[in-house]
């Protein structure tokens, strides 16, 4: 009953979000943003993302910085290929306060970009991902309404090849909406550094109160620290904000993306975030304990539960999904696999679940992170 509850919440949230909220990407927009991109070893995609970037209206993109962090591929060379006057280079090895952060990387290099930014306003993404030319249009016109301090926004991966690239794919748009619905409610937050947007003074304050030892959150950590504070938060339900980028191509990198995702959970300071996630991991974690059990001990009450659970499951997702789907522009037929897709969704919440709890370290961009 939770998790129907939830679903049907979540999908309620996007549906009038969708309907009330303007086509802000078509609006104009007066504020210059600095659009900071921190890379490693990202040569094969950055000029896509650097010229994706430049195809904004050139009065909104005041520069483009990008902090290197220790690539050993072509990424500067290919940075410096493209001779770009808006396009700037740090190189994280250089940065003064580097060894403060530790394993910090992704922090020490955001610290290390907004020193040398002068605008008001910061926009953030990665090095593999892409963007509309009416990107920033969409994601800094409610900075005129003057109700915001904070913009998450929406993310898309480009994936339909195989089972687990459809799923990928599917499963970000439940985030998204999960989200949403989160920020909407001002019941828990979260944020993804691929597409955000907060102005300059919060975040070194934010990095001069906080601790700086964890290896990721430089996004979730955040935006619960602005929330604590009662700044005001919005997500960009506009297409044109959406920023698109690839899926994990193997069960390993995904597992290990996932698994820095994860570890973090436990040191949420959102109260909230903790118990709606801890909820989640609950249902689907009883989902196969009566399955498991229900086939065992040979228990038709257990199996029936377990089943009953998994159907559940699979109504309301599909529900939500398939109200999401059009937003994100998803073509592929969402039936496909879909109880495939189910299955894999209810496995991955247990095992990253127990990961993020129990995991030690992990590795991620040629790094061990403990």
């Amino acid at each position: 009953m939770f998790y129907a509850w939830i679903i049907t919440y979540i999908t309620k949230t996007w549906k009038q979000r969708t309907i009330n909220d303007p086509k802000t990407g078509k609006s104009v927009s007066e504020t210059p943003v600095t659009v900071i991109v921190i890379v490693r070893n990202e040569g094969l995609k950055i000029q896509r993302c650097l010229k994706s970037i430049l195809s904004n209206p050139e009065q909104l993109l005041h520069q483009i910085i990008v902090v290197d962090d220790h690539s050993d591929d072509d990424t500067i060379s290919q940075i410096e290929a493209l001779a770009h006057p808006k396009v700037s280079i740090l190189r994280l090895s250089e940065f003064p306060l580097l060894q403060q952060y530790g394993m910090s990387y992704k922090k020490s290099a955001l610290h290390y970009a907004l020193t040398n930014c002068s605008t008001r306003w910061v926009l953030t993404t990665d090095g593999d991902c892409e963007v509309s030319e009416s990107w920033i249009a969409a994601m800094t016109v409610m900075i005129h309404q003057g109700n915001t301090d904070m913009i998450t926004g929406p993310i898309s991966l480009n994936g339909d090849e195989s089972l687990i690239q459809r799923w990928q794919s599917i499963e970000m748009m439940g985030t998204m909406a999960g989200t949403l619905t989160g920020i909407h409610s001002m019941t828990y937050y979260s944020a993804n550094a691929a597409n955000m947007l907060f102005q300059r003074l919060d975040y070194l304050q934010y990095l001069d109160k906080e601790a700086h030892n964890y290896a990721s959150g430089d996004d979730v950590f955040f935006v619960q620290w602005m929330a604590k504070r009662k700044k005001l938060i919005d997500f960009a339900m506009d297409p044109c904000a959406i920023v698109t980028t690839g899926v994990e191509p193997t069960l390993r990198e995904l597992y290990q993306q996932r698994l820095r995702w994860s570890t973090k959970t436990k040191s949420y300071n959102d109260i909230g975030m903790k118990v709606f996630m801890g909820l989640i991991f609950i249902f689907h974690l009883m989902i196969f304990i009566n399955l498991l059990f229900g086939c065992l001990l040979i228990n038709a009450w257990l199996l029936s539960v377990g089943l009953i659970m998994l159907l559940v499951k699979a109504v309301f997702d599909f529900r939500l999904l398939h109200r999401v789907q059009d937003f994100f522009g998803y073509t592929y037929k969402l039936s496909r696999g879909f109880c495939s897709m189910i299955l894999l969704h209810s496995l991955y919440i247990v095992v990253i679940g127990f990961g993020g709890l129990f995991a030690k370290h992990y590795r991620w961009k040629g790094r061990k992170v403990s």
